[in-house]
């Protein structure tokens, strides 16, 4: 007969192709639930134990909903590897997250930091990256992990990004924005002044005069201060401000929830719905202009 350990552990291991959160707050979650109930087996695992245990879980509430959904997913596997009958997780509730606004970038701080570079540094390579890598992360709401994984052969000719590593191994393609595909053609041309066909990591680390390339591909805190430093005064951003702002003004634009979320990269709009920030006088003027009774 398996055991919880050994279901637990078989269940990690199922989680190979997941992100490298997941394989680490996965296991982690589930240790901490095995240490509170030592010698509990398969069979004691009700509603009403589950329920419990979620719903003491220390910290805000967002971490009681992230104990909940990693348990529930556990017997979800349980269940479909014939260890139980049902799941047991499937009813079992968490404290209410409370509603919060997500901050996002005006207008005027977007230009702002677009504007930096060029403001900033005298040497083209440098500012042509920088551009690039903020016009991208506006232009087509990567991740970023997303933007750093990216390479060369991913700016496609058709005028899309091919997003290989999404989260959950999951490839999307999104459609580039004008002004990305001009920075990043400038960034190309810095890059590779001698006119050969790019190949390698998209965006890479400079030397100190900004024109050789030193190191390799860019690791997730050298971008994350990158874009810090091109901040408004006063004004906290860090690079997951531009994927909100692009849903959010996407959204505001018009545009369809379900096309949002296949650009997102989610699995469902629920989540998608999580970015948008739409306003009463956005919502009836899009509901003026779809209702086939306000034309």
């Amino acid at each position: 007969m398996t055991t919880l350990h050994d279901a637990s552990q078989a269940f990690v291991a199922s989680l190979s192709r997941m992100s490298a959160s997941t394989r680490y707050r996965y296991p982690l979650v589930l240790g901490r639930f095995l240490a509170a109930h030592p010698g509990l087996e398969l069979d004691g695992l009700t509603p009403i134990l589950l329920s419990a245990y979620v719903t003491n879980t220390p910290g805000a509430p967002k971490s009681a909903h992230q104990v909940r959904d990693i348990l529930r997913s556990f017997c979800s596997w349980c269940v479909r590897s014939g260890l139980l009958p049902s799941n047991p997780a499937h009813a079992v509730g968490a404290p209410k997250v409370p509603a919060r606004r997500r901050p996002k970038l005006t207008e005027d701080q977007l230009a702002h930091m677009l504007a930096g570079p060029a403001m900033r540094h005298s040497n083209p390579a440098r500012v042509a990256r920088d551009v690039a890598m903020m016009e991208t992360f506006y232009g087509c709401g990567v991740r970023l992990a997303e933007l750093c994984a990216l390479d060369w052969g991913d700016v496609l000719p058709d005028g899309r990004l091919w997003v290989r590593s999404g989260k959950g191994d999951k490839e999307r393609f999104i459609p580039l924005s004008r002004p990305a595909r001009a920075a990043l053609t400038a960034w190309q041309g810095c890059r590779y002044p001698d006119g050969c066909e790019p190949s390698g990591p998209l965006f890479t680390a400079l030397a100190a005069h900004g024109r050789a390339v030193v190191g390799g591909r860019l690791e997730k805190s050298s971008v994350w201060a990158i874009v810090k430093s091109y901040a408004p005064e006063g004004v906290r951003v860090h690079p997951h401000m531009f994927r909100r702002t692009f849903a959010s003004d996407l959204a505001r634009g018009g545009c369809d929830l379900f096309a949002l979320r296949q650009m997102m990269g989610h699995a469902s709009t629920t989540t998608t719905q999580l970015y948008v920030d739409v306003d009463d006088a956005h919502m009836r003027e899009a509901y003026d202009r779809a209702h086939p009774r306000q034309k």
